[in-house]
C-alpha cells in the first residue's frame, strides 16, 4: 500500500464511522420503541413464546459489534494523524492534514483550497511540497505501511 493510499483511506474511515453511528442509533430508537403486548382474558395469544427478549438481545449484539468497529475505525483515524504529526516540517505536516485528515462535504480538499487555506498563491507550489512531504512520509514509514 502506498502512503496516498494509506492517507486517502481517513475519509473513508469517517464515512464508515459515522454511517454505523447512525445505523446505532436508529438501533437504539427502534429498541427505544418496543413494548411488550399485554394480552388480557379476551384475546387469543398466537405465539407461545415472548420474542422480544431475543429482539433486544439481537439489538444489543448488533450495537456492540457497531460500537467496537466504530472505535477502530476512530483508532486507524488518530495512528494516520499521529504518523503524519511525527513529520519535521511543519509546512508537510499542515499540507498532509488538509490534504487527508480534513474533509470537505466528505471529499478531500482540492489543491487549490489548500493553496488558500494555507495562504500559498500558486497552487503548484502546493503540488509540489504535497509532494515532498508524502515522500517524506513514506520514507519515514515505509517499513510499517
Amino acid at each position: 500500500m502506498t502512503a496516498k493510499q494509506y492517507l486517502s483511506e481517513v475519509i473513508k474511515l469517517k464515512k464508515k464511522a459515522l454511517s454505523l453511528s447512525r445505523k446505532e442509533e436508529e438501533l437504539r430508537t427502534k429498541a427505544e420503541g418496543l413494548r411488550a403486548l399485554t394480552y388480557d382474558k379476551d384475546k387469543v395469544q398466537t405465539s407461545a413464546e415472548d420474542r422480544m427478549p431475543d429482539v433486544v438481545a439481537e439489538m444489543v449484539e448488533v450495537q456492540a459489534e457497531i460500537g467496537e468497529t466504530v472505535a477502530e475505525c476512530y483508532r486507524q483515524i488518530k495512528e494516520r494523524e499521529d504518523r503524519i504529526g511525527a513529520l519535521k516540517s511543519i509546512r508537510q505536516i499542515e499540507v498532509l492534514r488538509w490534504r487527508y485528515l480534513e474533509d470537505k462535504d466528505g471529499r478531500q480538499y482540492y489543491f487549490s483550497e489548500i493553496a488558500e487555506k494555507m495562504h500559498i498563491a500558486d497552487t503548484s507550489a502546493v503540488i509540489k511540497l504535497h509532494k515532498r512531504a508524502v515522500a517524506s512520509f513514506e520514507n519515514k514509514w515505509k517499513m510499517t505501511l
